[in-house]
């Protein structure tokens, strides 16, 4: 699988506001599960508190980037 820079379309027009639209890719068939307290690399310890699960989920989005289904 090889990394493709994102496609930004563009009209101008005459008028005061702005329409921005995004398609995300992938149909979401990455996943992951932790168990708290756990070590996360580059993010230090998560234990079980908000802030822990923000970290996690912050791990999960960052391994799993450019690695979902493609859309169907």
């Amino acid at each position: 699988m090889c990394a493709r820079p994102s496609r930004i379309h563009f009209e101008q027009w005459q008028r005061d506001d702005i329409e921005v639209r995004l398609l995300l890719k992938g149909g979401g068939c990455m996943n992951a599960q932790y168990s708290l307290p756990a070590q996360l690399a580059h993010l230090g310890r998560a234990d079980r508190t908000i802030d822990g699960v923000r970290k996690c989920i912050l791990h999960a989005v960052w391994n799993a980037q450019g690695k979902g289904c493609a859309p169907a």
